[in-house]
């Protein structure tokens, strides 16, 4: 038996003047919440890469704190666009 993957559906939403896509909580199947920073990072990078396929954007170049060499003990992510770089620190707060 194999278990199929669903993509969540995409909701377009006006957000500042442009439309962006965004998924809704609680739409669809029941997806359960990343339970640690690792999985919150693993959400993050697929949650980014989707919104990009989606925007038909160029695909960005993600790394987690650990692997692209920042000096931290938090998780986190340093996300790439051509030559704009964001990193998103994650800390749990509960």
């Amino acid at each position: 038996m194999t278990t199929e993957t669903k993509k969540p559906k995409m909701y377009p939403v006006e957000f500042h003047g442009e439309t962006r896509l965004v998924t809704v909580p609680g739409a669809g199947d029941e997806q359960p919440a990343p339970k640690s920073e690792e999985d919150f990072e693993a959400f993050l990078a697929e949650a980014v890469e989707a919104y990009a396929e989606e925007s038909n954007m160029p695909r960005p170049h993600i790394r987690t704190f650990a692997d692209a060499g920042v000096l931290t003990n938090n998780k986190g992510l340093v996300v790439r666009f051509g030559t704009i770089e964001h990193q998103i620190t994650i800390v749990r707060s509960r």
